[in-house]
């Protein structure tokens, strides 16, 4: 699940860093994309070690399955973790 989140909040970081006003905070979110990214993809490393890339893969995706049936119920409005 820590992998999921992580990599809403890249995607999330990544749309900031697109439509900021201004250079810096361009530059800010480009810095806080990267940082979630790493942090995805270290909590996915962890899952495939322990329970083996297939069926960490197959979770996160599930996961990420079930996250879009309950945010497609809710109301659409900013988040950040």
């Amino acid at each position: 699940m820590a992998s999921v989140i992580e990599a809403r909040s890249c995607e999330r970081f990544g749309l900031l860093a697109a439509h900021a006003p201004t250079e810096a905070m361009r530059g800010w979110y480009r810095e806080l994309f990267a940082s979630e990214a790493r942090h995805h993809r270290l909590f996915a490393s962890l899952a495939e070690e322990i329970f083996g890339e297939e069926r960490a893969r197959e979770r996160i995706g599930f996961l990420v399955q079930r996250e879009a049936e309950i945010l497609s119920r809710s109301a659409l409005r900013p988040r950040v973790h």
